[in-house]
């Protein structure tokens, strides 16, 4: 991928992949399929908002990431809570380990240092949406997030 918004649509194509295909889920998650798409974004110098939301989609059933045309009328560094109630966060359940561990817990892939405020910030308010007061499965969420060493 060239640019960040190729790189948003082939991790879209990757998890349209993987969705509802248990082999291919399989695959990525016993072959090593998170760890080299971990190395293979790691890579670019181009992260953005819309890869760590494709990103946050593999690991968080009923997470739907903004659309790309949304994301390029909102070029503002901070990102806006708008997202968070577009879809409702109220049933977002944390699906799965290894995309979580693998892509989003991996500090070297988003390359924080040179990121900005917004990344990290997008990133602690989608896993506040997963515990948040309002959602329905913080308990089950929230066990989950203590596996990964988050909570």
């Amino acid at each position: 991928a060239s640019s960040a918004k190729s790189l948003a649509l082939t991790l879209r194509l990757f998890r349209a992949s993987t969705e509802r295909h248990p082999p291919n889920l399989e695959a990525m998650q016993g072959g090593g399929g998170f760890q080299i798409l971990a190395i293979l974004i790691q890579g670019k110098k181009f992260v953005d908002q819309n890869i760590l939301e494709q990103a946050f989609a593999f690991a968080v059933h009923g997470f739907v990431p903004q659309s790309m045309e949304d994301g390029a009328k909102s070029s503002s560094s901070v990102p806006s809570i708008v997202g968070l109630n577009n879809p409702p966060f109220t049933n977002w359940v944390f699906s799965d380990l290894d995309a979580m561990k693998q892509l989003l817990l991996n500090h070297q892939v988003w390359d924080l240092k040179n990121s900005g405020p917004g990344l990290p910030l997008r990133l602690v308010m989608l896993m506040n949406g997963l515990v948040g007061q309002k959602s329905v499965h913080k308990a089950f969420n929230s066990r989950r997030l203590h596996l990964v060493g988050i909570i």
